[in-house]
């Protein structure tokens, strides 16, 4: 994995002024396949626009019905709101988050995460990602994503893992300014796609994500092999996996 060059801690901050318009709720997460790809219809909605500059991005209010008296470009509760990537002593707070996502989804008793293991692999070997969004100094986002790879495409893709808004705090747009600095990010990095997956029953969230220009991938099925399968399989490989890796 390649991190950018803007990570190692760097936040993106909204400033003061510019606010976000407001939307009636935010939903945490799901799993369905939603692809959003970076040069998609209306992703970004009329009231947020990625302002580039030549080391990155930076968020800017500027509504295209601006001129037109659009009473969504004053401030709706983002000020003191900022995104940043998650150092090593942030582990904590990010498996705080994993149980509190677990805990809203009913799958409390799923979650075997322990620090240890998001240290090896956050931040040792890098298989992952996280941002946090902090809202007047106090976290109340979290987003764990990584890099996968399209070969049609020939480029690298961002897939979303985990996306969490505290529920006291939905209905701000952050859950939105997150997709949107992921969206930047993957531009960023040159991707070619965002995605994620949804719960099929998460009605709110699927329209959500649609609006924003993501897509249903319908015709695609995700299979899975873990715990006794996957060691069952890789018991017979016939000795063509020697067990070395670099």
């Amino acid at each position: 994995m390649n991190p950018s060059p803007l990570a190692g801690g760097k936040e993106r901050f909204f400033p003061k002024d510019e606010g976000r318009p407001s939307r009636n709720s935010f939903p945490p997460r799901g799993r369905s396949g939603l692809l959003a790809e970076k040069n998609g219809p209306n992703f970004f909605s009329d009231c947020l626009i990625l302002s580039w500059k030549t080391n990155g991005f930076s968020f800017r209010q500027a509504c295209k019905k601006q001129q037109e008296g659009c009473s969504m470009a004053a401030d709706a509760g983002l000020t003191g709101f900022r995104i940043r990537f998650a150092e090593k002593k942030d582990v904590p707070l990010i498996l705080k988050f994993i149980k509190e996502l677990a805990a809203y989804e009913k799958m409390l008793d799923e979650v075997k995460a322990t620090e240890a293991d998001l240290v090896k692999y956050l931040f040792e070997r890098k298989n992952a990602e996280v941002i946090l969004g902090e809202y007047q100094d106090q976290p109340v986002a979290f987003a764990l994503f990584f890099h996968n790879f399209s070969t049609f495409l020939g480029k690298p893709g961002i897939y979303l893992e985990d996306l969490f808004v505290k529920p006291e705090m939905r209905g701000k747009g952050i859950g939105k300014a997150m997709l949107s600095f992921l969206a930047g990010l993957a531009v960023e990095r040159d991707c070619g796609r965002l995605e994620w997956s949804c719960l099929d029953w998460n009605e709110p969230s699927i329209g959500f994500y649609k609006h924003l220009g993501a897509r249903p991938m319908d015709e695609w099925t995700v299979y899975r092999l873990q715990g006794e399968s996957l060691r069952r399989l890789a018991g017979q490989g016939g000795g063509f996996f020697s067990g070395q890796t670099d």
